[in-house]
């Protein structure tokens, strides 16, 4: 029987409340770990550079940033990092925008954490 491929997460959200969710969650399974986060996105570069995550889970909202940019900037300098991007209730147009910049797909925020990390698996998978 092979071993899971454990599969590094980093989370960007400016709510801290999600972010510590998320964490809690991720580190439940066995083969997602939680690797680092941030509250604004702005140094989502550097620490893709740092960390090396395979998945960034990353709120399609956060203020002062243009996430669909962030996102086509991670997916041309880091190909081998998968986006998936978490949406509450934001316009779909935001949604859409970030799946065309590259995001492997959009989830809710309200989602089972089930279907969340399955998401990540299925990322990285490609």
């Amino acid at each position: 029987m092979a071993l899971e491929k454990t599969i590094k997460v980093l989370v960007i959200d400016d709510s801290e409340t999600m972010r510590h969710s998320l964490h809690r969650f991720l580190n439940a399974f066995g083969n997602l770990q939680w690797v680092g986060e941030s509250s604004n996105g702005l140094d989502t570069i550097g620490e893709c550079e740092r960390l090396c995550p395979d998945v960034i889970l990353i709120d399609v909202a956060i203020p002062h940033i243009d996430v669909a940019q962030l996102t086509q900037s991670i997916r041309s300098r880091f190909p081998h990092t998968q986006v998936i991007g978490t949406a509450g209730f934001e316009d779909q147009a935001i949604i859409e925008k970030v799946l065309q910049a590259g995001a492997f797909v959009c989830v809710s925020k309200n989602a089972n954490i089930f279907l969340i990390a399955d998401a990540v698996r299925r990322a990285t998978e490609t």
